[in-house]
């Protein structure tokens, strides 16, 4: 039976690859295996203002040694990825012959290749795809080193046909790759956060929570999960219960209560999700838990910093906000309480509140109390 690109298991496995990036190995070494190419690398350029490119993501073969290419020959002196060369010849594939023209060109050629030698790769061919502004989506072919051979005509009309469909896995790849980059970035962002944040979907069941909220639910007792639902103990279950119901949800404000169990005592407030226009579609709700403290102390570095505070004065603003009083302050640095005072003085005055409990306000609504529990703040 006549192989199609609707039925093609090269293709089949391609776009498999745009979610499940370690398959790209095996596509590409398949590839190989289907024109006689050593090496094929499928790669994502961007251009800079010297024209030369840089190479910002890269699929390859399992034979191909990306790091030692980078040590020997680097996009930097590579006169393949100038840009001059690749844009008039964009869209279709192209061997060195196309790409070196002039004499000048000869002495670059000779001397790529005589490197690209000693990584075991010998003829190329290669194509260049635009995926907008100056970033492109490349595919490289090498013959085995020593073999010159051009590659044949049904080699070159089926990696033709193949391209435009290379070139979308990649930047599907590329962009699935990217979101995934930012989830985990975002998710250990708000790792970081004081508050616990527990997200639910429109039947209550938990989709995700951060690590303050894990903590806080495996620490206290007054809230557990069943089921994959949050449930709290005691009279307030029920309370919880409603508040992620969906026509609850729907009503767009949020609740507020708090939980005991033992000597523990959790203020929730269950708010619903909204869209980007801001309007509530009972889609769920973001469940916020705090146990109403401090994860660590206010670094004394960044209140410094952000109130052109001394080392001594923001160390007192800092102890303070941890529930210090001036004279346990005093004692436990060894300090006069007329030093105490003195140093509060200049507090309140270069942080412009007239009371601690301006400060207080101050401090904590400030980056600073976001900080706390950080290993380390620096001074800018």
């Amino acid at each position: 039976m006549e192989t199609t690109y609707s039925n093609d298991p090269l293709l089949l496995n391609l776009y498999r690859c745009c979610t499940a990036p370690g398959g790209w190995q095996a596509v590409l070494d398949r590839l190989c295996d289907e024109v006689g190419a050593h090496s094929a690398i499928m790669q994502a350029i961007a251009f800079a203002d010297d024209h030369q490119g840089r190479t910002y993501w890269c699929a390859h073969d399992s034979r191909t040694d990306v790091n030692a290419y980078r040590a020997l020959i680097s996009d930097a002196n590579n006169p393949r990825m100038d840009r001059r060369r690749g844009l008039p010849v964009i869209g279709r594939f192209v061997g060195d012959e196309q790409l070196f023209t002039s004499r000048e060109d000869l002495r670059q050629q000779q001397r790529l290749q005589r490197q690209l030698a000693d990584l075991g790769l010998g003829r190329f061919l290669g194509a260049l795809l635009p995926i907008g502004g100056d970033r492109f989506m490349a595919m490289v072919l090498h013959r085995p080193a020593g073999n010159d051979t051009a590659f044949g005509e049904a080699d070159q009309q089926r990696l033709a046909g193949l391209l435009p469909h290379f070139g979308q896995a990649a930047e599907l790849s590329l962009s699935v790759h990217g979101e995934r980059k930012l989830e985990q970035i975002l998710s250990a962002c708000l790792d970081r956060w004081q508050c616990g944040l527990v997200v639910c979907d429109a039947d209550g069941r938990v989709q995700w929570m951060n690590r303050p909220a894990q903590d806080r639910i495996a620490r206290h007792g007054a809230l557990h999960l069943r089921d994959g639902l949050l449930h709290a103990h005691g009279d307030k279950a029920a309370r919880l219960r409603h508040a992620l119901m969906p026509r609850s949800i729907a009503h767009g404000r949020a609740t507020f209560f708090t939980l005991d169990h033992a000597a523990h005592r959790l203020h929730l407030a269950v708010q619903p999700l909204t869209r980007v226009d801001g309007i509530a579609d009972a889609g769920g709700a973001l469940v916020m838990i705090s146990d109403g403290n401090l994860a660590g102390e206010i670094p004394a570095a960044a209140l410094a910093a952000l109130f052109d505070l001394t080392e001594a004065e923001s160390r007192l603003a800092s102890a303070l906000v941890q529930g210090d009083t001036l004279e346990q302050y005093a004692q436990r640095r060894g300090v006069s309480i007329g030093t105490v005072r003195y140093q509060l003085k200049q507090v309140l005055s270069k942080t412009g509140t007239n009371r601690q409990s301006e400060l207080m306000r101050k401090v904590l609504c400030s980056a600073a109390a976001h900080a706390a529990g950080f290993q380390s703040a620096s001074m800018h």
